[in-house]
């Protein structure tokens, strides 16, 4: 299992979360501390799911914009925010749909 470094920033950036085993991606934020995501994304790794993240410079650039480059980049799907992994803490706010 990789290591993952938890960001804190003063300064906005996006995390990106892969989920190597569907070929799709979720952009959440814009954050400045991405620790309950990390949170989440390790427990899926030790229940076996192959998830990645990173975290990525917005450079102005809004989420659609990045993810549209991301998608067109690398094949893969773009899905919404929370879709891969979801925060306890942030589930309030997606939408019942999404969350299912």
């Amino acid at each position: 299992m990789a290591s993952i470094q938890i960001r804190r920033s003063r300064h906005t950036f996006l995390l990106l979360v892969a989920d190597e085993d569907n070929g799709r991606f979720a952009i959440e934020g814009p954050m400045k501390d991405d620790q309950p995501w990390v949170h989440e994304i390790l427990k899926a790794q030790k229940a076996g799911r192959r998830l990645t993240c990173w975290a990525l410079n917005q450079d102005g650039a809004g989420v659609s914009a990045v993810a549209q480059k991301w998608e067109e980049t690398t094949g893969r799907a773009w899905w919404p925010q929370g879709s891969i992994v979801l925060p306890e803490a942030n589930a309030a706010r997606i939408p019942e749909s999404i969350a299912d």
